[in-house]
């Protein structure tokens, strides 16, 4: 399951769906309490460590989970980046200079394309490297986390790259 594709009161109402009985009965009502940001469970649930759903409702992964009727801290793993980071393999002249080139904002609901264009010339970045032969681009997210994505999806970076010589520059001449 990729990230994103929930909200708390969506997972919330999936799991109390799940959580019923062959009979249609309520085992367990989820609710998600947008106030304290957390999920309410009612009567107390009893969660395997080897459970995967622990960060997605508020609970440590890996952790036995005994009689829990509220979450521990609010969920983690609902959403998914908030920005694209785009890092290269030239160096930028940024401060402190990396590989770091710009970050792309996600304004857009889950599964829409993302269009986005840099009109702001703020975030303009000198390469340091003299001669670029190519240029490798590596998308993240805010955390540097290497994006999750369908291979069948296609995407693309457009780069404008205009030479310059710096103010206060003059090569060298002989």
């Amino acid at each position: 399951m990729f990230a994103g594709n929930w909200t708390e009161d969506t997972l919330a109402n999936f799991l109390s769906d799940k959580l019923k009985t062959a009979t249609g009965d309520i085992t367990q009502s989820v609710k998600y309490d947008p106030y304290q940001f957390r999920f309410l469970i009612c009567p107390p649930i009893t969660i395997d460590a080897s459970s995967t759903i622990n960060p997605y409702i508020g609970f440590p992964l890996g952790s036995e989970i005994q009689n829990a009727n509220v979450s521990v801290f609010p969920p983690v793993a609902l959403r998914g980046p908030q920005c694209i980071n785009v890092w290269t393999n030239f160096t930028m002249n940024n401060i402190p200079v990396n590989h770091f080139m710009g970050c792309i904002p996600i304004n857009v609901a889950y599964g829409n394309h993302i269009h986005f264009t840099n009109y702001d010339v703020s975030e303009a970045a000198l390469v340091l490297d003299p001669h670029i032969d190519n240029i490798s681009i590596s998308l993240q997210d805010e955390f540097g986390n290497p994006l999750e994505y369908y291979d069948e999806l296609p995407w693309e970076v457009v780069l404008s790259v205009q030479s310059t010589v710096p103010e206060g520059f003059a090569p060298l001449e002989a």
